[in-house]
C-alpha cells in the first residue's frame, strides 16, 4: 500500500531499497538516480529495533523523512526509543499506526478512479 502511495504521489517508489546490508522496505524519491525523501519500514511483528535501526541508518545517510508504520503494540516503545537511542531522528520520524495507511491507500484510490472516470 506504501509503494501504490508514492506512485499515486508522483513519487518514484522502490520496494525492498537497499541500505548497507539490509532493505527498506518502501522508499520514495523525486527522480529515480536521486536519493530518497523518505524511507518507511512495516513494523507488525518482529524486531522494532531492527526497524529503527534501518530508519536511522537511511535518516544518517539521506536526512530523509522516516516513517515507521505500526500497530498499537509497537507504538509506545518507538516513541521511547526515538527519545533515546534514536533521538537524532526523531525530529524526521513520524510513527503512524498501519490502519491510517490503510484508510489513506483507500481514499487515494477512489481519488484516482474518480479522477479517471471524469477524464482528469
Amino acid at each position: 500500500m506504501i509503494h501504490e502511495i508514492g506512485q499515486f504521489e508522483g513519487k518514484i517508489s522502490e520496494r525492498e531499497h537497499p541500505i548497507n546490508h539490509w532493505f527498506l522496505d518502501v522508499v520514495w524519491k523525486r527522480i529515480r538516480t536521486g536519493t530518497p525523501t523518505h524511507a518507511f519500514e512495516v513494523q507488525i511483528g518482529g524486531n522494532l529495533y531492527k526497524a529503527l535501526t534501518k530508519l536511522n541508518l537511511a535518516f544518517a545517510k539521506w536526512n530523509c523523512t522516516c516513517v515507521l508504520a505500526s500497530t498499537e503494540k509497537y507504538e509506545e516503545e518507538a516513541r521511547q526509543l526515538l527519545e533515546g537511542s534514536f533521538n537524532e531522528m526523531k525530529e524526521k520520524a513520524k510513527i503512524i499506526e498501519w490502519r491510517k495507511i490503510q484508510k489513506l491507500h483507500e481514499l487515494e484510490k477512489q481519488t484516482r478512479n474518480i479522477r479517471k472516470a471524469i477524464g482528469l
